[in-house]
């Protein structure tokens, strides 16, 4: 065993008492040799592969001197200088494991750690490992997730800015997961919600991303939110929550007007005459579309446009219908349809007229 003083490192080689009645003792002890060779250390945990994710890190390393070892630190480096996380303390049971519990609860980033070990002689030696993640944030909530109305059936557009893992500059997280459900959305819920965009890969931090959620039904309002996953494994808060329908299709045509010769009020419809034809199309879904519009003759085509309709919007559209057969009550119709159009009530109107020869 070795002691310690202010005069140098002694080893005891005997025990010497004072004459009673003191009956004290001291040490009666010899200098030992000076040593000179640094220590043997070597840093245990963490090891090279291993990300810090824990509010509170078990440092160890193993430290050994034949003139004893007087204390081990761990420190990080901070881009200019070595700091100091803490002195370990010797692992219970053993005589060459140095531990300290590190708290790593504000510590973010990715960071060289060293355990320098320091014997009797203030001889000290290293070891380092570079590199270390030291992770406890999650990446950053989404908060400008938005939902809108698509032009494709059954489908909404979703689109927000891609996260950063937060403490972690410009990287990017490694996974969505971005939930729809009929009803609103919160932290208590989230997980029975239904995913979506499952095949989206993140981009790199303040890209816009969009997805183009498909297959819905007819009816809404969906809600959707998300959160996002760094490759640590954290989770990040939820994002804000929104909503959207599904896209309404349904073109009607509203009225059919028939004028010969510029007069609308006339009595007689013969072959060959040149009959103007004009009808009001109403877009009376949310979403633009493209329209063919026919004029129909005993409910055969004779002639055809194509008009594109905002929602809401209404179009007058002006055929010349010139009959080619002579009977009574002939149905004309303007008939208007469109691929997505699901609403087919009001898609023609037809009137009857007499043609005479």
């Amino acid at each position: 065993m070795c002691i310690r003083d202010r005069d140098g490192i002694y080893d005891v080689t005997d025990i010497c008492y004072f004459e009673p009645p003191y009956y004290e003792r001291y040490a009666c002890c010899v200098a030992l040799p000076e040593d000179t060779e640094a220590p043997f250390v070597y840093l245990m945990n963490p090891d090279e592969t291993e990300t810090l994710i824990h509010d509170e890190f078990n440092l160890l390393a193993q430290a050994l001197d034949e003139s004893g070892i007087l204390a081990v630190y761990f420190e990080y480096y901070d881009g200019n200088n070595w700091i100091l996380i803490g002195e370990g303390e010797l692992v219970y049971g053993t005589t060459d494991q140095y531990h300290f519990a590190w708290d790593t609860t504000s510590f973010d980033g990715v960071v060289d750690i060293r355990a320098r070990a320091v014997d009797n002689f203030l001889n000290e030696n290293t070891y380092k490992r570079d590199d270390i993640d030291v992770d406890n944030n999650p990446p950053l909530a989404v908060d400008d997730l938005l939902a809108e109305t698509n032009t494709i059936p059954n489908s909404i557009v979703l689109s927000f800015t891609a996260p950063a893992d937060a403490g972690f500059g410009d990287e990017a997280v490694v996974a969505y997961d971005i939930r729809y459900s009929l009803s609103p959305i919160d932290a208590g819920n989230f997980d029975s919600a239904s995913p979506t965009c499952t095949l989206l890969v993140p981009a790199t931090p303040e890209t816009e991303e969009v997805c183009v959620v498909d297959s819905l039904m007819e009816f809404g309002p969906y809600y959707f939110a998300m959160k996002s996953q760094d490759n640590r494994g954290l989770v990040s808060d939820l994002s804000n929550t929104v909503s959207a329908d599904t896209p309404y299709f349904d073109i009607s045509v509203d009225s059919l007007e028939l004028s010969k010769n510029g007069e609308s009020t006339f009595y007689t419809i013969y072959l060959y005459d040149n009959i103007e034809v004009k009808a009001y199309v109403k877009n009376n879904g949310d979403v633009e579309e493209t329209v063919t519009v026919e004029l129909q003759e005993n409910f055969l085509m004779k002639q055809s446009q194509e008009i594109t309709l905002q929602p809401d919007e209404t179009k007058e559209v002006n055929f010349v219908w010139i009959p080619t057969t002579a009977s009574m009550n002939i149905p004309v119709s303007v008939y208007a349809t469109s691929t997505e159009d699901k609403n087919d009530t009001n898609d023609r109107y037809t009137n009857g007229y007499d043609v005479w020869s």
